[in-house]
This record gives structure tokens, C-alpha cells and sequence, in this order.
């Protein structure tokens, strides 16, 4: 959970997406980041990960320069922040990358911490066509 006694650097949150196909490049997240207009990352870092029958996936972790200074993303920013560790719709927002493929994205609740002990939400099963970009 973020102090709310201090002031956000321009590139916090990172982002957390719980769940990614192990097919996904960082070169595909970049150019998707890109077109919804957040071209200012700094790293993406990807966790392997094994779901419970085995099958690979990625928790991927986005670290930017600074987040868009946009209305619409200083709003997602808010959200992510007031309701970080809440299961709600403001909690997350939905990445539609390839119509219907889509993924949440959470503000990354960890400090920069080895990768065997990242901690994040586990995926969501629904999404409502309002929490999409």
C-alpha cells in the first residue's frame, strides 16, 4: 500500500498484469503501452510462472519514466492508487491488445524486491465494457 503522506514520483505506480501468455514479447507490450498512449516506459520485467495444471505464464511488471499527464490516465493513476489491494473496478484497468484478448492491469503493490517474492492480485474473471481502453 502506498503512503499517502508522501508525494508520488512521476512514475510510480509500476504496473502488475497477473497473467500473460508466455508468447507475449516485450516488444508486443511496448507497442501496445504505445497506442493506448502510454509511451514512457523505462523496463518490463517477466515473471515465470506455472498456473495449477502446470501451464506456463508471465506476471509482468511495467516500470515507466513518468505515467501520462492525460485527464484520462492521471484518473486511471488515482484510481489504481486509492484502491490499490481491493478487488473492485477501480482497482485495475483492462488493456483490450487484440480484440478479445485483454489484460488487467494493477498498480504493482511491491517494493523492488527479488522476483521469487513479488507479490500481486491474482487475475480477475470479469471485466465490464466500462473499465476498458
Amino acid at each position: 500500500m502506498t503512503d499517502s503522506s508522501r508525494q508520488l514520483a512521476p512514475h510510480e505506480p509500476s504496473l502488475c498484469i497477473p497473467r500473460v501468455f508466455p508468447n507475449i514479447t516485450e516488444k508486443r507490450i511496448r507497442t501496445v503501452f504505445r497506442k493506448i498512449g502510454i509511451p514512457d516506459i523505462h523496463h518490463i520485467d517477466f515473471v515465470p510462472q506455472n498456473d495449477s495444471h502446470g501451464k506456463p505464464f508471465h506476471r509482468v511488471f511495467i516500470h515507466f519514466h513518468q505515467w501520462p499527464l492525460t485527464p484520462q490516465f492521471l484518473l486511471i493513476r488515482r484510481n489504481l492508487i486509492l484502491n490499490q489491494g481491493l478487488k473492485n473496478k477501480h482497482s485495475f484497468f483492462t488493456i483490450i491488445y487484440d480484440n478479445p484478448w485483454y489484460w488487467y492491469a494493477f498498480a504493482n503493490t511491491s517494493i523492488h524486491i527479488p522476483p521469487s517474492i513479488i507479490s500481486c492480485p491474482e487475475p480477475l474473471t470479469s471485466t465490464t465494457e466500462d473499465d476498458s481502453i
